[in-house]
């Protein structure tokens, strides 16, 4: 559910440009398993993000969020039929086959950090050949390729490195990612499950990385997490996702302080942290789903008597 009040940070954004970068309007999409049913994994989804803004989707495992990103990157996994609704780069529609991109226009404006489980490294690449392999296609100057390690805060030795990709650390290949996408001049960054393998120091680290570039080469972020441990210095918006429909929406800071729902202000507490054991399942409260689920529309709403009964 979107929020009315619009802060002033957003106002600001749209008023340097007036259309966002990307655009999903109505996004509906069904996914047909090869065992097993046919399911909705997006319904009705709406959402923008303007040049200089950070669009966090955040959900668990089966909200779409995934899928969400892996659709905006220019990615139609085979078993997902788009059912209706459209999403648009720089007012550009876009046209997705099986391999991919139909428009070379829109692949050079977007770069995919994806997770190690979509697109897992070559096993035989080392990090020198990366490398080699990005000035040669990317065509960057010495002075600002300089420019880019240091706003990755990566260096000519580590890119230098003759070890595989395979041996790299998670954070090290998602600052590569960055790079990538600086490098090729691109205008939105996609970040997969951007939280994916990483400790609390280094989805710190990650998030500053990614704030940065968009701060200062005026960059739209999409980026999808299954925690929201720290994102209100980090997100300009925040979209909660439920059974791939979009629960609640809005400036980061209100969706994390003034939850709608239960469900959302429960949701930042499902995260392990480093010297405190795993919290016993479940870790969102069976209410708070029950909730989400009335708020999307897949249960009809309960009487007052139901919720006396469910509590």
């Amino acid at each position: 559910m979107n929020r009315s009040a619009i802060s002033a940070p957003l106002d600001l954004l749209k008023s340097q440009t007036d259309s966002p970068m990307l655009e999903i309007e109505s996004l509906s999409a069904n996914v047909y398993p090869l065992i097993g049913e046919v399911r909705s994994a997006l319904h009705e989804v709406t959402l923008s993000v303007f040049p200089g803004q950070i669009l966090v989707v955040a959900g668990e495992e089966d909200s779409g969020c995934a899928l969400l990103t892996q659709l905006c990157a220019g990615f139609l996994p085979p078993d997902t039929i788009i059912r209706s609704g459209s999403i648009r780069i720089d007012g550009e529609a876009l046209r997705l086959g099986r391999r991919g991109f139909r428009s070379n226009r829109l692949r050079k404006q977007i770069a995919l950090i994806p997770s190690r489980a979509t697109a897992p490294v070559d096993p035989m690449r080392t990090v020198r050949e990366w490398t080699q392999n990005l000035r040669r296609v990317a065509h960057t100057s010495s002075h600002a390729w300089s420019h880019f390690l240091a706003d990755t805060h990566l260096t000519e030795e580590q890119l230098a490195s003759r070890e595989l990709l395979i041996h790299q650390s998670p954070l090290m290949l998602k600052k590569m990612g960055i790079l990538r996408g600086l490098a090729h001049g691109v205008h939105l960054l996609i970040s997969e499950v951007a939280d994916d393998d990483l400790d609390p120091i280094s989805e710190d680290e990650y998030r500053e990385c990614l704030a940065h570039v968009a701060r200062k080469f005026d960059l739209a972020v999409l980026a999808s997490v299954r925690s929201l441990r720290k994102m209100s210095p980090f997100a300009t918006r925040i979209a909660i996702l439920f059974e791939g429909r979009v629960l609640e929406e809005g400036p980061s800071e209100e969706v994390l302080s003034q939850p709608q729902y239960a469900y959302t202000a429960a949701f930042p507490n499902c995260h392990p942290q480093l010297g405190k054991p795993l919290p016993a399942p479940p870790l969102i409260p069976s209410q708070a789903i029950w909730q989400a689920e009335e708020t999307v529309g897949l249960i009809p709403k309960l009487s007052s008597d139901d919720e006396d009964i469910a509590t």
